[in-house]
Parts: C-alpha cells; sequence; structure tokens
C-alpha cells in the first residue's frame, strides 16, 4: 500500500521494479490507508520518509485512539 502526497508516485516505482500491479493499493488519505491496513491479516510494517513521519504517526495515533490498538481482522 501506497499514501500520501506521493502515494501514486511511489505506486509506479514499485510497479517499475517488478512488483505485480495488481497487488499495489494506493490510498492517497493516510487515514484510509491506516484503516485499510488494519483490515489485512498478519505482521504489519511501515515506512515513512522523513516529512511523512509525523502526519503517518499521527494518523496511528487516530486510529489507535478510535479503534483501541485493534485491528478490524
Amino acid at each position: 500500500m501506497t499514501s500520501g502526497t506521493r502515494a501514486y508516485d511511489i505506486a509506479v516505482r514499485i510497479k517499475c521494479s517488478g512488483y505485480d500491479p495488481a497487488n499495489i493499493v494506493v490510498r492517497p488519505d493516510l487515514d484510509e490507508a491506516v484503516e485499510e491496513l488494519a483490515k489485512t491479516p498478519g505482521r504489519k510494517f511501515v515506512i515513512a520518509n522523513y516529512t511523512a513521519v509525523q502526519p503517518t504517526r499521527s494518523a496511528l495515533k487516530r486510529y489507535i485512539s478510535k479503534h483501541g490498538g485493534k485491528s478490524n481482522e
């Protein structure tokens, strides 16, 4: 999943590296991305560049506040 202001650019880069485009999910809105990420099973990793760290952290904290830290599995 890609998100944030460069979500589509990152999706193109991932596609160009050979990753199956059918498995790339683009959610520019960070809150929507966190909600969707929580629906997927398994262990999750969030990678954010320097400028996206604080907005991503805030989106994760909003999700935890709303859902008590539990995923939607």
